[in-house]
């Protein structure tokens, strides 16, 4: 790990160095960091052509050493062109930069003479201030099965009087991801992750 100093300020080449870190008696560890910046000079995820600064990033690290990453960017704005009544759903705009995110975003592992690029971003999730009633299913929400087809979607998010009912469906999404013991099926035992 190097680091640079520019008057007060420190700079990490490892971009999520000065995250908080959670970690699990089974072997997960989980650093969450608010608004690291990916670039070309970034390690060991970097980005081409330019900057990208995620609000918030998640990165897991299980047992087995399998490392993967989510984005969540918060969006302060809701969709109020959408014919949908029974929910507030964030602006299009919001989920084109979760893909651009997911996509921007490559993890080099170099070893020996051989450079492996590999997409390090599980998921990029949109964050915005939606009064959904969350009280029902998470797959109730619009963007469930593009959460689960291909990472990519938004939680509604908002303070609550008791504390949790504005963020059940995010609540949810994150204990399925980091269950201590996940029932798999065969075919899902192949591709635990993936």
């Amino acid at each position: 790990l190097r680091v640079g100093h520019s008057g007060a300020e420190i700079k990490f080449d490892d971009v999520l160095a000065d995250s908080y870190l959670f970690t699990r008696d089974d072997g997960l560890t989980i650093r969450l960091a608010h608004e690291p910046k990916f670039g070309e000079k970034t390690e060991p995820v970097r980005s081409w052509l330019y900057d990208h600064k995620p609000d918030i990033v998640l990165e897991a690290t299980f047992a087995d050493e399998f490392r993967l990453m989510w984005l969540f960017d918060a969006k302060y704005r809701i969709d109020n062109k959408s014919d949908d009544v029974e929910q507030d759903l964030v602006p299009a705009d919001a989920i084109y930069q979760m893909h651009r995110y997911r996509d921007a975003l490559v993890h080099i592992e170099t070893s020996g003479e051989q450079t492996h690029k590999s997409r390090s971003v599980y998921g990029a999730y949109a964050l915005y201030p939606g009064a959904n009633d969350q009280n029902k299913c998470p797959a109730d929400s619009r963007y469930s099965e593009a959460i689960d087809s291909i990472g990519i979607g938004a939680f509604p998010l908002l303070p609550s009087a008791n504390g949790d009912n504005g963020c059940l469906w995010l609540k949810a999404f994150l204990q399925k991801q980091f269950a201590k013991d996940p029932v798999l099926t065969k075919a899902e035992s192949v591709d635990r992750y993936l």
